[in-house]
């Protein structure tokens, strides 16, 4: 990795640290002190940052040993419950993957997704056949920030 690449990887971290630590500040000023809003702000704070530090809060979750059952608690809520991917950027990486109109592609697409996570979400679809499909769509520039 180059030299700007790790600069900008460690801002990104300090970034992530200060919004934390600012919430925590914020909380403790509204009285909100407790294992369970610590838990909040930790998960929406990986949530904010993506991909890699999503991976990280799910993996933390099940850390009983490290952190209260209240913290791991609301990190599991990563482990299902990420927020949709944009239903037009859905649609057009699923255009995208099947060079054609969705409308071409499927009788029937379902907006809501069956589940979300860290990588992507899981549509339920009908193709022209009329057979019940389970469509993934990776969130956009998961494999950059993966890589």
């Amino acid at each position: 990795a180059s030299t700007t690449r790790i600069a900008l990887r460690l801002l990104f971290w300090l970034w992530a640290a200060s919004y934390y630590a600012r919430g925590r500040w914020r909380d403790w000023r509204a009285g909100r002190n407790s294992a369970a809003d610590h838990g909040a702000l930790l998960r929406r704070t990986f949530e904010r940052m993506g991909g890699t530090f999503v991976k990280l809060g799910q993996q933390l979750s099940t850390r009983l040993d490290l952190l209260p059952l209240d913290t791991c608690q609301e990190l599991a809520k990563l482990l299902d419950r990420m927020p949709a991917i944009p239903l037009e950027q859905a649609i057009a990486a699923v255009e995208r993957a099947t060079g054609a109109p969705l409308s071409q592609t499927f009788a029937a697409f379902d907006p809501d997704p069956l589940g979300s996570a860290s990588i992507g979400c899981v549509y339920h679809a009908v193709l022209r056949s009329g057979e019940e499909v389970a469509v993934k769509v990776r969130r956009p520039g998961v494999d950059t920030l993966f890589a």
